[in-house]
């Protein structure tokens, strides 16, 4: 990160995942964790706080080590809403302060609260997340100091060239939810059911289509918050230590078709 903060690469998303509720949030997470995944992203929102702090300590993993993120809600806007919300969530995480706190959806006065819970030391880093360039561009008119962190959607079916290029122009780091691209019409399996993707992805024996678009992000240096309720799918998301061809990254660079597969901010003031 700009401040010399280092965030890994590949990460656990929590939140939206009907069976990543209770006891087996708990259970994902930490193994998550003693299998070697070192962030974790949780949100006021996803209802799953408590849960992921206790697989934080379940996990045995040191505090020092694993790269916490939570959210500030849409309904917690404002400065002071939001102020008590990232309190309320150091609360039920279980801990002193979190490595990154992001605002949910745009909001500025939201914004101003989150630098001071930087400047207070409840958080390293301030980061925003499904803010278009417009907002990004209205961020920083009012802004005492620039987000560390963008998180928004990107995969192969979205890869979000705006913003991320607005980041990479100004040292922000760009960090991709959704990175399989959710579940498209017509009942597919998002990016890992596109055809060039498996067919890319063949060429890779030892791994699979997943693996092959997270690696297409993080060959980006986008990190990539993959989720799933199954502990080896939880795994395997992260084992990312190959290359891809330049020959294939082409390939999967041509697949994105510009339209979002979760959700389009562009209309939220």
């Amino acid at each position: 990160l700009r401040s010399g903060a280092r965030i890994p690469l590949c990460g656990l998303g929590t939140g939206g995942v009907p069976g990543l509720v209770g006891e087996q949030c708990v259970d994902i997470v930490s193994h998550a964790l003693r299998s070697g995944v070192r962030l974790v992203d949780t949100a006021s929102q996803y209802g799953n706080e408590r849960e992921v702090g206790r697989a934080l300590r379940k996990s045995g993993a040191p505090r020092g080590e694993v790269f916490l993120v939570t959210k500030v809600a849409p309904l917690e806007q404002g400065y002071a809403a939001a102020t008590a919300s990232v309190v309320r969530s150091l609360e039920r995480l279980g801990v002193d302060s979190v490595d990154l706190v992001v605002v949910h959806w745009p909001g500025a006065w939201t914004w101003r609260a989150l630098e001071d819970a930087r400047r207070n030391g409840l958080a390293r880093e301030i980061g925003v997340s499904n803010y278009t360039v417009p907002h990004l561009e209205e961020l920083m008119t009012y802004a005492r100091e620039p987000p560390a962190v963008v998180q928004s959607e990107c995969s192969l079916l979205f890869s979000n060239d705006d913003v991320r290029r607005w980041c990479a122009a100004r040292g922000v780091h760009f960090q991709a939810y959704g990175p399989m691209g959710g579940a498209a019409e017509g009942g597919d399996r998002g990016a890992v059911g596109h055809a060039v993707l498996r067919d890319v992805a063949a060429r890779y024996p030892e791994r699979t289509p997943a693996q092959v678009a997270l690696r297409w992000l993080t060959g980006k240096g986008v990190s990539v918050l993959p989720k799933s309720c199954r502990a080896e799918r939880v795994v395997s998301n992260a084992c990312l230590d190959f290359d891809l061809a330049p020959a294939d990254v082409a390939r999967l660079d041509a697949i994105s078709d510009g339209r979002p597969r979760y959700w389009d901010p562009a209309n939220v003031d």
